[in-house]
């Protein structure tokens, strides 16, 4: 009887040890040719994913698998999905998938040690220096609940590729219509200086929004040629879009730089207000009127040194320079347009006749 026992476990040890060899095996087979399938579907969506390898892939339940070890390229086309062309490469220590519920076919995705670079293959601005994002993200960790309506397999790739773009949205501009959680930290070059700044997310109005500490914000802000220092709207505004503040900074400092030769090779050009002008220009054609109306509000806001008329006059200068890049003149015409515009205020002592 007890060799039988016996005989009884072993058999059944090596029936599960078979199945879950040929189980994993075929899980293997399985999760390559899914990245074949992806890859083919990616190119016609804007987005080509170039060598997508792991080391091993696994069950961690019946409903859960894990792959370890994941590294891939995705070369993002300009295209209605994407806003600019750009390279992407990511690796990631674990990628776990679990099915929560089947019948809503709504899925988990936990994506642990996460360590990706970008860099942009064209940049939308030709006179600043063309910059990623985001430098390199480190030790990066994503949770994110998703449906996935696998029982209707022609309209997966569509949902996927909404998903990724989300995703992709997020990396990039700080900001997606995805419910995650999302930490990292990024490693960013200013000036030439490595800094590390913290990431995380928290939902704001109905999206999920990339935020950093204010005081990273004043950190790196040091380190550019400002006229004066941020205000606390700013910094405020600043740690709310952190894949920006770089690239906000250097707007700030070139149009600094740019106002004030125009100002010292001709003292004809109203300095202040070309300033303004610029600056809301750049502004706007980089991230649009309205997200420009908030960094020069936010300007504005607090800066006590300022009389009410200065106040009202860099507004209206603003102004100006939104309406210029929305009528898509180019940067090389302004200061010869805004000599001659009755409309821009050079001094405070204009305010009371220009706005009446």
């Amino acid at each position: 009887m007890r060799k039988y026992l016996w005989f009884s476990l072993i058999a059944v040890l090596f029936f599960f040890g078979g199945f879950f060899f040929a189980s994993g095996t075929l899980l293997e087979k399985g999760s390559r040719k899914a990245l074949d399938y992806l890859a083919d579907r990616a190119a016609g969506k804007g987005f080509e994913l170039i060598q997508p390898e792991f080391r091993n892939v696994e069950f961690l339940s019946a409903r859960t698998v894990a792959w370890n070890d994941v590294s891939t390229k995705l070369k993002l086309r300009k295209t209605p999905l994407f806003s600019s062309a750009q390279e992407v490469s990511l690796k990631s220590a674990r990628i776990v998938l679990s099915l929560e519920s089947i019948w809503d076919r709504t899925f988990l995705l936990t994506v642990e040690g996460m360590n990706l670079a970008s860099k942009h293959i064209r940049g939308k601005s030709q006179s600043i220096e063309d910059r990623p994002a985001w430098g390199r993200l480190e030790w990066g960790h994503l949770i994110l609940f998703f449906q996935l309506d696998f029982l209707k397999p022609w309209e997966t790739s569509t949902q996927l590729s909404w998903i990724f773009k989300n995703i992709v949205d997020l990396l990039n501009e700080g900001r997606c219509s995805l419910v995650l959680t999302f930490s990292g930290v990024s490693t960013v070059s200013i000036q030439g200086k490595p800094f590390n700044i913290e990431l995380r997310t928290e939902l704001d109005d109905y999206q999920t929004i990339i935020i950093m500490d204010e005081a990273d914000v004043r950190v790196i802000s040091q380190e550019f040629d400002l006229l004066r220092p941020l205000t606390l709207a700013e910094v405020k505004l600043l740690s709310r879009n952190p894949l920006r503040a770089h690239r906000l900074l250097k707007i700030k400092e070139y149009t600094r730089k740019v106002t004030t030769d125009e100002h010292q090779h001709d003292p004809a050009v109203p300095e202040d207000a070309f300033r303004h002008v610029l600056w809301s220009y750049l502004l706007t054609r980089e991230y649009g009127a309205d997200f420009a109306m908030k960094v020069t509000d936010a300007h504005e806001e607090g800066r006590t040194e300022n009389t009410r008329d200065e106040r009202l006059m860099d507004i209206n200068n603003n102004r100006i320079g939104r309406n210029y890049a929305k009528s898509g003149h180019p940067e090389t015409s302004l200061l010869a347009m805004l000599m001659y515009d009755p409309e821009v205020i050079t001094s405070p002592g204009q305010v009371a006749e220009r706005l009446r």
